[in-house]
Order: C-alpha cells, then sequence, then structure tokens
C-alpha cells in the first residue's frame, strides 16, 4: 500500500488571523512519469482546493500567505501522507514559517509543484 504515490493539493491561506491548510487528493495507480503530470487529475485538485477556499471566503476573506508557492501539489508515499504530513502541517499553522514549511514537505515528497492563473494562459503548473 505504501508503494502507491498520492496527488496532495494544499493550500496556505489566511482567515480571520488564523492560518489554514486546505488539503485533497487523489490516489494514484503508479507513479507519475518523470517531466510529465496528468493535466486532468492535477486540474481536478487544483478545483477542489479552489472551490473549498471560495465557500470558506464566504464566511469571512481568505488571504495567500506564500504568494506564488500557495497553492500547492506534491506527490507523496501513502506512509508519509499519513505519518509525516499532519505533523508537518501542525508545525506551520503555529509558525507560520512558509520557508521550514517547503523545507520539511520537500523531504517527503517525490515532487511539487506551485500552481497559479496566468492571463491568457489559463492554470499553469511550476515544478519547485
Amino acid at each position: 500500500m505504501s508503494d502507491f504515490p498520492y496527488l496532495v493539493g494544499l493550500a496556505l491561506i489566511e482567515q480571520c488571523g488564523n492560518r489554514i491548510m486546505p488539503i485533497g487528493g487523489k490516489s494514484l495507480k503508479e507513479p507519475l512519469i518523470e517531466n510529465q503530470f496528468p493535466n486532468s487529475v492535477f486540474e481536478n485538485i487544483t478545483l477542489e482546493i479552489l472551490l473549498r477556499l471560495i465557500e470558506r471566503s464566504e464566511e469571512s476573506s481568505i488571504h495567500r500567505l506564500n504568494g506564488e508557492n500557495s497553492i500547492l501539489i506534491a506527490e507523496i508515499p501513502l506512509d508519509a501522507l499519513q505519518k509525516d504530513l499532519p505533523s508537518i502541517k501542525q508545525v506551520w499553522i503555529k509558525s507560520g514559517d512558509s520557508d521550514v514549511f517547503l523545507k520539511d514537505l520537500r523531504k517527503i515528497c517525490s515532487r511539487l509543484w506551485s500552481s497559479n492563473f496566468i492571463r491568457y494562459e489559463g492554470i499553469k503548473y511550476k515544478k519547485i
């Protein structure tokens, strides 16, 4: 079971003075091929996270906390997702140190991308 990777979408945001990190994702049947990613899977994960953010914004405004690296997609082994990600998330929520968060996230994930909207081009993913 730990051999199957998981694509995880994460958002580093603030709402009402509190840091929050919505997480969503999808399991994969096999690892992604280097320098290739399934656009439809990435887009579905990004859409899920963005819809959750829009729903949260009905309560009060939300703000990205890490600029262009605020909406992320990570390829994480399932065991690291279950064992390591919750503590990394808690440390970020308490400290707000996005550099430490990204460093710790890179330790447990195979690959990491930021997602951003580029005018006239749509959603673009950049390996970080």
